[in-house]
């Protein structure tokens, strides 16, 4: 599958858990490592965590 455009998408969790599977599962498809994308920031609580995709999100290695 191959978008002719760039599409950024936001999904929001009510419970860290469910954004850390699904996290995984697509890092795993990607053949990426999950933590290498984890984001560090003082002002998260304990449930929280962002995760930045680089400019090759979603595209075939």
């Amino acid at each position: 599958w191959s978008e002719g455009e760039k599409y950024d998408l936001a999904l929001s969790f009510q419970e860290k858990v469910g954004c850390d599977y699904i996290w995984e599962n697509i890092c795993d498809v990607q053949g990426k490592n999950s933590s290498s994308f984890l984001i560090s920031a003082n002002n998260l609580t304990n449930d929280s965590a962002i995760y930045e995709s680089d400019d090759n999100c979603g595209e075939s290695n």
